[in-house]
């Protein structure tokens, strides 16, 4: 055959045959050399055969951020708050790892969950993780969820909120994060008259399979354009978030003796509203459970995140640090009058101090310096340097 080599004796291949122009040996030689290089078993390329094809290769896989790139992702925006940010982080970076490897059998949803007072950044949370991710992000509250068939919205108007953040894309909601906020609000306490509210209960039952994974129907659109699609959310991630507040009596009595003694050994019951010994990372699932969270709903989310009080140091640098601070915005707006601004240390902790009086956190920041700057921003001078 044409393409196959034959070797003579002393080794060497045959010499080009006699009679051919230079160009014609020229190419006979190149193509021996092809089939020296091929060891003989391929086809010569120049010669009209094909090239072998390439080996199989594996698509890269996508490249996400670990733990420590989303704490500092986090740590540009949220001041303080070191444990509950290494929680999570882990958590978002196992859900990462699970979503982009989907051969990998078995491994279960990393939702969150973050216990705190108001005003300690659980949505600012839930937004910064989005960010971090760069997937949407819808946010609902749970005290307007009802179970099917009640007034109010269904469990699945969630998921609705976050195909509007889509544009109605599908696949891309379906890759995003649903934050629930005052989930402690469907807790299955008790009501005014003392007898056991069971209506948070069925709100919390209606939210195990959609939170865990399922594929579930929705409506998009309105009139006549509305439409129904399926969206699975075994890949959504599903933060919710809650103040819980009153759940310190909880913890006062489960570790406090006296509270169950009798005569002097007993602890006297007070008014107040919340025990001031009693800290964030005090609280276990136990202490949840009593309170009115289901322990199947728990168990679906099984990354708890603790956030603290915050103090007025903290509330300061809040005021100023962060790469959003609301004093960075404030100067901002000043500056497109033409003047500047300055804030002083004592209005900073004024500001502070006022925001921890009224329980509002660093929620209640933005509303208090509104008020200092109103006639700065009323009257709006160009030139002019103010200090506060």
């Amino acid at each position: 055959m044409d393409n196959i080599i034959n070797i003579t004796a002393s080794g060497q291949p045959p010499e080009p045959p006699k009679n051919r122009s230079e160009i014609e040996q020229l190419e006979y030689l190149t193509g021996l050399l092809n089939d020296l290089s091929f060891g003989g078993s391929q086809p010569d390329i120049r010669r009209g055969g094909t090239a072998p094809p390439p080996p199989p290769t594996e698509p890269p896989k996508p490249k996400f951020p670990k733990p420590p790139a989303i704490v500092a992702g986090l740590d540009e925006y949220i001041i303080g708050q070191d444990e509950a940010k290494r929680i999570i982080a882990i958590a978002v970076y196992n859900h990462l790892k699970r979503v982009n490897n989907p051969e990998v059998k078995g491994l279960r949803k990393s939702n969150i969950m973050m216990v705190g007072p108001t005003g300690t950044g659980k949505t600012l949370f839930a937004q910064t993780i989005a960010d971090t991710m760069g997937v949407p992000l819808a946010i609902a509250d749970a005290t307007s969820l009802t179970e099917a068939g009640y007034v109010g919205d269904d469990v699945e108007t969630v998921l609705e909120k976050l195909l509007t953040v889509t544009g109605g894309d599908v696949k891309l909601a379906q890759k995003g994060i649903v934050y629930i906020d005052e989930i402690d609000k469907i807790c299955a306490g008790k009501n005014l008259n003392g007898k056991k509210d069971v209506s948070g209960e069925g709100v919390q039952h209606a939210l195990l399979k959609l939170i865990e994974g399922t594929k579930a129907t929705v409506k998009i659109g309105s009139g006549h354009e509305q439409k129904k699609v399926v969206v699975d959310t075994s890949n959504i991630l599903f933060i919710v978030g809650g103040a819980f507040s009153g759940i310190d009596k909880l913890v006062t009595k489960r570790t406090d003796k006296g509270a169950n003694g009798i005569g002097f050994a007993a602890r006297v019951e007070t008014l107040a509203k919340e025990d001031p010994t009693v800290e964030t990372k005090d609280i276990t699932i136990d202490d949840l459970k009593k309170y009115g969270m289901i322990p199947e709903l728990l168990g679906r989310i099984p990354t708890l995140a603790k956030l603290n009080a915050l103090d007025v140091d903290t509330l300061k640098m809040i005021l100023t640090e962060p790469k959003n601070s609301i004093t960075k915005h404030y100067e901002s707006l000043i500056k497109l009058d033409g003047s500047t601004i300055t804030f002083t240390d004592d209005k900073l902790t004024e500001i502070a101090e006022a925001a921890l009086k009224n329980g509002t956190g660093a929620r209640g920041l933005q509303t208090i310096l509104e008020l200092d700057l109103m006639d700065i921003m009323f009257n709006a001078e160009e030139g002019k340097h103010h200090e506060i």
